[in-house]
């Protein structure tokens, strides 16, 4: 949903929320700092309006251990995020939150391939 993106470097293995507001052709082309709105993540679901993502560490992270169910609620709206710990309390937060979309994670690459 514009005006954000999934921003994914060099694979598409995992990637983090940015926000592409104010950037042009030129100003993609040219490169430079993106400002990242969420952790990582290699798994996801949406609804209108709100992103949740699978948290994880990249390769390039100093720590590689595992995030073992890890989340984040990526609000579009107030352009926030919240931590979750465990599928049980996502579960909860998300009827809280009246989430209406698929709960079925599914990888940066099959959201592509629908597309």
């Amino acid at each position: 949903m514009y005006p954000y993106s999934i921003d994914c470097i060099d694979v598409t293995d995992y990637g983090a929320i940015a926000n592409d507001s104010g950037k042009t052709k030129e100003s993609f082309e040219a490169g430079g700092g993106i400002l990242y709105l969420t952790d990582y993540f290699d798994k996801f679901i949406f609804d209108k309006n709100m992103l949740v993502g699978n948290r994880i560490r990249t390769p390039f992270d100093k720590d590689t251990s595992k995030l073992v169910e890890q989340y984040f609620i990526f609000s579009f709206s107030t352009r926030t995020s919240e931590n979750i710990e465990g599928r049980q309390n996502l579960t909860k937060k998300l009827q809280q939150l009246h989430f209406n979309g698929d709960t079925g994670f599914i990888t940066i690459d099959e959201y592509a391939n629908k597309l």
